[in-house]
């Protein structure tokens, strides 16, 4: 049961920080592969916290977790590449008007980001925990 909370809390986040460029007036400077990677971890978790049969909820999890964990850890090396000059950035500076969405935005986007992270540490965590529980079972 508490798996299915945590697995179905960080496809919420998840979904969130997928949705929020879209409905957001801010540029969405992301790739299109991050944009992806969001949509098919957010749907993944969110299957994996509906699913009955637990094995594979849990194979649902692990898929989802994976897509979001490698996530963060692009994020990380980021700073890393950019520094040693293996990636370049450009810049770009655009006036447009804020929205109450977009000011709600700036409050709610690092919570979020951080219930993310914690969440799919944890569901990425209890999932293979979980794999490997039953794969021990059917070897005995």
């Amino acid at each position: 049961m508490l798996s299915r909370v945590i697995y179905l809390l960080a496809g919420i986040s998840a979904l969130y920080m997928a949705l929020v460029p879209m409905l957001s007036d801010i540029p969405n400077l992301r790739p299109t592969w991050f944009t992806v990677s969001i949509w098919l971890g957010a749907i993944f978790l969110i299957l994996a916290s509906l699913h009955r049969i637990q094995s594979r909820a849990s194979r649902l999890a692990v898929i989802g977790s994976c897509f979001i964990v490698a996530l963060y850890g692009c994020q990380a090396i980021m700073p890393l590449l950019i520094r040693l000059g293996y990636y370049r950035v450009e810049d770009r500076l655009v006036a447009s008007h804020q929205s109450a969405f977009d000011r709600w935005r700036f409050i709610l986007d690092r919570p979020v980001f951080y219930i993310l992270f914690l969440s799919a540490f944890a569901s990425l965590f209890i999932s293979v925990r979980f794999t490997i529980n039953q794969a021990r079972q059917k070897t005995v």
